[in-house]
């Protein structure tokens, strides 16, 4: 979602008075805030007026709705109470389209594993299962895309757009130096708290479903952090290139995850593959060296300096 002026504004025909610069503290915040009606509105339309967005559409839509959802997380505490309970139903509505975008992104991902050389190789394209698993995913990615377009138009007539730029009509006014800061740290004490919750619960139980919610709360983490840094001065390292990999490294993992999962439907000759076996052993290895990662006294330091 590229900023610029607000299209939306300008075509209700509303006016309003030029506002004075914005501290640089967290200025990004305010300039890319300043977008979310018409960036939401016009990615959705997108999105819910073609009957297949391409799956690199929903990818970029489905980042931009989590650094949204960071922006309006930090934004939350500068607003009144009756306000902060509207923007945590606002980040429910968008934590609901996020989950059925990355539900159709899940899809997408299975497809595009299926179509790797190797599998197609080790299966054989036109073995029974290969064709069946493959016309399953096929038929459930168009499902998912019908039903995520159905819900975006009901969204934007229940106003989701509206309902954005009310909050951050009310939240701009509040956007002082010291009330932004305060805001983020916050904001950062929590995120940071997650994720930190987050490498206690995978180091006892490396799981995929833990791993996945690691990778989210460092994921998280970062937004916020790359968020509350221009124009501070505050120190980018903290998230550092060891942090930047662990996450690129949580997310073979889980691309792994789905991988095997879905060779399961695939029938035992393909399941019991010396590809299949090599690609078991590599998720086996890759979480073992994560594992290893997480126990690492350095890493949870890092983790725990992304709350300060």
């Amino acid at each position: 979602m590229a900023s610029g002026g607000s299209a939306l504004h300008a075509r209700r025909g509303v006016t309003t008075a030029p506002e004075p610069p914005a501290p640089a503290p967290l200025r990004a915040l305010q300039e890319w805030g300043a977008d979310w009606g018409p960036a939401v509105e016009r990615e959705t339309l997108a999105i819910a007026g073609h009957p297949d967005p391409s799956p690199e559409r929903l990818h970029r839509f489905h980042r931009d709705l989590r650094r949204i959802r960071v922006e309006l997380e930090t934004l939350r505490h500068l607003l009144p109470r009756g306000d902060r309970d509207r923007a945590a139903e606002l980040l429910r509505r968008l934590g609901r389209v996020a989950r059925l975008v990355g539900e159709v992104r899940d899809f997408d991902v299975g497809l595009a594993l299926l179509a790797h050389p190797r599998l197609r190789r080790a299966s054989g394209s036109s073995s029974e299962d290969f064709v069946r698993t493959r016309g399953r995913l096929q038929e459930e990615a168009r499902t998912g895309r019908a039903l995520l377009g159905a819900f975006l138009r009901a969204e934007l007539d229940r106003g989701l757009v509206m309902e954005l730029e009310r909050v951050l009509a009310v939240a701009r006014p509040r956007m002082s130096e010291r009330r932004l800061e305060r805001a983020a740290a916050t904001e950062r004490a929590r995120s940071g708290g997650r994720a930190m919750r987050a490498i206690r619960r995978a180091r006892r139980r490396p799981s995929p479903r833990r791993m996945h919610r690691l990778r989210s709360a460092l994921r998280h983490a970062r937004h916020l952090h790359e968020l509350s840094s221009p124009g501070t001065g505050r120190d980018l390292r903290p998230f550092s290139s060891r942090l930047e990999r662990l996450q690129q490294a949580l997310g073979r993992l889980h691309d792994l995850d789905v991988l095997i999962d879905g060779l399961e439907g695939l029938g035992p000759a393909v399941w019991e593959s010396e590809w299949a076996r090599f690609e078991r052993r590599r998720r086996r290895q890759l979480r073992a060296e994560i594992t290893e990662e997480l126990d690492r006294k350095e890493i949870r330091e890092r983790v725990a300096r992304l709350a300060e």
